[in-house]
């Protein structure tokens, strides 16, 4: 597996990948890809198996509050449960850290267990814990907001 950051020419496949990701991840406008592989290189990644993106994370550091927000994140069927996205969160706390942040916050929708789990794991690898921080419901649509700090 390779980590490299987001490029324009691998927009369509996350894109792709997102869409396979319903109904906890959604994709959106290209452009907003276009965006994020423009301007926030060093937060957004894929991964690649042999030449297919498997995994994708999009984040984005917020000055306003010293965190990386972490927006979307989704991993190939095939290849959950085998740890891809554990180093996508672990790419978003190196650079996190890099920047001289030492905090996430990001949003899981409440049925979604697997991101529950895989965050509350990272809180408790990096010694800090998965605080609710607020709630966002509209429509179908009902989200948590979570922090987790760790040591920089």
């Amino acid at each position: 597996m390779k980590v490299m950051s987001l490029k324009k020419d691998n927009i369509p496949a996350v894109m792709d990948l997102l869409s396979k990701g319903k109904p906890y991840v959604v994709p959106h406008h290209d452009y907003v890809y276009w965006i994020m592989a423009e301007y926030f290189p060093l937060s957004n990644y894929v991964v690649f198996n042999e030449n297919k993106i498997i995994g994708f994370i999009c984040a984005l550091p917020s000055i306003d509050k010293q965190c990386y927000f972490i927006w979307q994140i989704v991993i190939d069927a095939d290849y959950r449960g085998k740890k891809v996205a554990t180093i996508l969160v672990k790419r978003i706390i190196d650079e996190a850290k890099h920047n001289g942040f030492n905090k996430l916050e990001l949003t899981i929708n409440c049925d979604n267990n697997a991101s529950y789990k895989l965050f509350e794991q990272t809180a408790y690898k990096h010694k800090g814990s998965l605080k609710n921080i607020g709630e966002y419901t509209y429509e179908n649509s009902n989200e948590i907001a979570y922090s987790i700090e760790f040591c920089s």
